[in-house]
């Protein structure tokens, strides 16, 4: 069985070929130095990847209602993974075949596509941190871009395994540093101004976060990420 946007597969059918998640491809690019024995090597991001599976409809199920479910983009889940999902796109048409001759069942064949080729956490929790330093270890298979909300004043300094960003409160108390959005905000209003450095990462194990200035308590959404 899976779990698109938050609906059940057996709400419709049965999933007779299961989808796999699958371990992206890098991006990468050799070059051959002319006249020498030397071929560089270049590695760029993770490419996405083809999720396809199929299903065999229940004789009652109301075909447009199984068509509005099987669209657009939504967390994907699969019951040997089920604590972890992936974003999927299902944008292309959907093929419906009859299960047999004189059978109204009817079998559904899926094809999407992983953009965004990571396994994320469900119910993933924050973390309080109110001791500088503290250590953060991040469990998952890969680096991640966490979101730190930060409540202070003043002008501070945020260092993560010695790789730092300066930012200053000026009337304010709080803010959100945003690695995957790459911005820094209050609310609605943009802080990025406000701050200067490198949004910070957290790499696979163990993490030193420290600061200087006052903060008296930062809250890290790790965005927790496996391959």
């Amino acid at each position: 069985m899976l779990t698109f946007k938050g609906t059940p597969s057996n709400t419709y059918g049965v999933v007779t070929i299961l989808p796999f998640f699958v371990r992206a491809e890098k991006a990468v690019t050799y070059t051959h130095i002319e006249g020498s024995d030397i071929t560089l090597r270049e590695a760029g991001g993770l490419i996405g990847y083809e999720l396809n599976f199929e299903m065999v409809l229940y004789d009652n199920v109301n075909l447009d209602d199984c068509i509005l479910w099987l669209s657009g983009e939504g967390q994907l889940i699969l019951d040997e993974d089920s604590n972890k999902f992936v974003y999927v796109y299902l944008d292309t048409a959907i093929q419906f075949e009859r299960f047999s001759r004189g059978i109204k069942r009817k079998v559904v064949k899926v094809s999407g596509q992983v953009l965004n080729p990571f396994r994320y956490e469900l119910d993933e929790t924050d973390t309080i941190i109110t001791v500088s330093p503290t250590m953060f270890t991040n469990v998952g298979t890969y680096f991640s871009n966490p979101k730190l909300t930060i409540e202070g004043s003043g002008e501070i300094e945020v260092s993560i395994n010695g790789r730092s960003f300066q930012y200053d409160f000026l009337t304010d108390t709080e803010v959100t540093i945003d690695t995957t959005q790459k911005d820094s905000y209050l609310g609605a209003v943009l802080k990025n101004r406000q701050m200067t450095g490198d949004f910070p990462t957290l790499d696979i194990g163990s993490n030193s976060i420290s600061w200087s200035g006052t903060i008296t308590q930062i809250t890290l959404t790790p965005n927790t990420r496996y391959l």
